[in-house]
């Protein structure tokens, strides 16, 4: 029986393979929370202030939390429906006076730093990471400065060059008078 040899698994691979994942699941997120969801809460239908207006006059509302200018109400059964209200305060008025259960949203800290959030703001160190490497690897492979060192190699002080021609031309005058 042949025994199957372990592959080396290099930074490249993985980042070739996890960048492109990454940027899908980053672009689904995005798709996700602003085309299909439209900042509601998962599984809630939105619906227009009229319609829901029309829902509390009709006794179909059951219970309601009030979150700023932001109703989530609960429906018959667990139906639940997110409202953004132009007035607040008649809009609880309506409910209490059709027998609407209300109740304030309990206050959430704003630490602002979620799971999405945290790996959205991390995406671009990654890709960073994956050119930098790539281009080292580049440059390690093909690299060959000795033109360039040649080139940055400073010229000879000018004073040596005269010196040198001072010695030249008294060694010329010499030879002369012999």
């Amino acid at each position: 029986m042949a025994r199957r040899r372990t592959r080396k698994v290099s930074i490249t691979r993985v980042l070739q393979v996890s960048l492109p994942l990454l940027t899908l699941l980053g672009a689904g997120f995005v798709a996700i929370q602003f085309l299909w969801l439209r900042n509601a809460p998962w599984g809630a239908p939105k619906k227009s202030y009229e319609e829901f207006e029309r829902d509390i006059i009709d006794f179909k509302v059951k219970k309601a939390v009030v979150d700023g200018n932001i109703i989530r109400a609960e429906y018959d059964g667990s139906l639940l429906a997110v409202v953004a209200s132009p007035s607040v305060q008649r809009t609880v008025d309506i409910m209490m006076k059709k027998g609407v259960q209300v109740e304030a949203a309990q206050p959430v800290s704003a630490s602002g730093l979620s799971l999405p959030v945290l790996a959205l703001a991390l995406m671009p160190y990654p890709i960073l990471a994956y050119f930098a490497l790539g281009l080292v690897n580049a440059v390690g492979a093909s690299a060959d400065f000795s033109e360039t060192e040649k080139l940055l190699e400073p010229p000879p002080p000018p004073e040596r060059e005269k010196k040198s021609r001072r010695r030249s031309e008294e060694e010329d005058e010499d030879s002369d008078e012999r």
